[in-house]
């Protein structure tokens, strides 16, 4: 659960980062929790190659994360700071040895995502990522949901309970862009009892109240259970899948046991606690209005649709970004209650305005006066 402290920190680290298409306000504060232990990244690059015959084609891309550490803070600032790198030189690569393959079809947004894999990518980014944690010792986890948005595609990859929801169309209306992985749920439950771990007061091994997480190598060792079944059918598999995702200059394989490493593996999205990411594929339009990505400190405050509700009454009021996250963070804390323990975690929200056609200011003001408008309906 970590240490407590008598009185919260509530001194708040906001940033703010305008995009020409999009715009992200970060809010972190401690609260009662000893230390900081939450990272978050924003990122942003602008890719420009030349395919055969000269055309050339312009990508812009921005990536923006929150990581929810355990444990200690190190595995959650490694991921902030590498992660976003990573994707970055695996979506070049691709690219580049795709660029004539897609050409001038790139008009069509799908054609960039079928050609590239890009969920592959992304999958392959987050296991180099974990390899990492793993040769350099870190020993404490994350969390971690991370929005990738490659001109005009909303790409959401998360592990753990970080969570990211979008608000679109009327009134409160969300679209989960995330799931919450937790060892109770049954597809949880059963890769981790296949890995030859249990789920005990609805955590793994008792102690880890998450399923899917950077870190936490405890859970992701080497070990002999599922021994005949990779041997059944699945050594080459296993050893395709290790070779793509760069597991195979893990020290700990040869560590692990006596036999071959390949015969006593357990590929990495069959551990007990995996770092393979759910992701979820969204093209903006022009129904859509924000993103908030937030770590479960918020989520155990607030639900979804009370969230975008209170967001939304805050930018009704014409209060700058910045202060409406202000705002939120200071509800969160308002709610800390000391039999729940609601309330009393580190806490991490991102709101990003999709202002896909129009300044942010030009957005602002359009969607507060559609906000003012719905009200108006509601009291007749």
């Amino acid at each position: 659960m970590g240490q407590f402290i008598s009185q919260p920190v509530t001194e708040k680290f906001v940033e703010t980062y305008e995009r020409p298409h999009v715009s992200m306000v970060i809010g972190q504060m401690q609260g009662y929790r000893v230390s900081m232990e939450d990272a978050h990244c924003c990122w942003h690059k602008t890719l420009e190659i030349t395919s055969f015959g000269g055309f050339l084609q312009r990508y812009e891309i921005d990536i923006v994360g929150v990581f929810d550490g355990h444990g200690g803070k190190n595995a959650a600032q490694y991921v902030a700071e590498r992660l976003p790198h990573i994707i970055f030189g695996l979506l070049k690569e691709q690219l580049v040895e795709h660029k004539n393959d897609i050409g001038t079809r790139y008009a069509e947004t799908d054609c960039l995502v079928e050609t590239i894999n890009f969920t592959q990518i992304i999958k392959n980014a987050f296991f180099k990522c974990d390899s990492e944690l793993y040769s350099r010792r870190i020993k404490s986890g994350s969390t971690a949901v991370v929005v990738i948005i490659l001109n005009g595609i909303v790409f959401t990859a998360n592990i753990g309970d970080s969570r990211c929801i979008l608000h679109t169309g009327k009134h409160d209306t969300v679209k989960n862009l995330s799931f919450d992985h937790k060892p109770k749920h049954y597809g949880e439950l059963f890769r981790i009892h296949s890995d030859g771990g249990h789920v005990q007061a609805n955590r793994v091994g008792g102690v880890l109240a998450l399923s899917r997480a950077f870190g936490d190598f405890t859970f992701k060792c080497f070990n002999q259970t599922n021994y005949a079944r990779l041997l059944n059918n699945k050594k080459m598999q296993a050893r395709a899948n290790l070779e793509q995702r760069n597991y195979n200059n893990m020290s700990f394989s040869l560590e692990a046991t006596s036999k071959s490493s390949l015969e006593s593996l357990t590929v990495p999205e069959e551990f007990q606690v995996t770092a393979e990411p759910d992701i979820v594929i969204h093209t903006i339009t022009s129904e859509d209005h924000f993103l908030i990505l937030a770590c479960d400190g918020v989520w155990d405050c607030y639900n979804n649709e009370p969230l975008v509700h209170q967001t939304r009454h805050f930018l009704s009021l014409d209060l700058s970004l910045n202060v409406v996250v202000e705002k939120l963070l200071d509800l969160c804390i308002r709610k800390a209650n000391t039999i729940t323990g609601v309330g009393f975690d580190n806490m991490t929200l991102i709101l990003v305005a999709l202002h896909p056609l129009r300044t942010v200011n030009q957005w602002h003001k359009k969607f507060s006066s559609e906000i003012l408008a719905e009200s108006e309906s509601n009291t007749q």
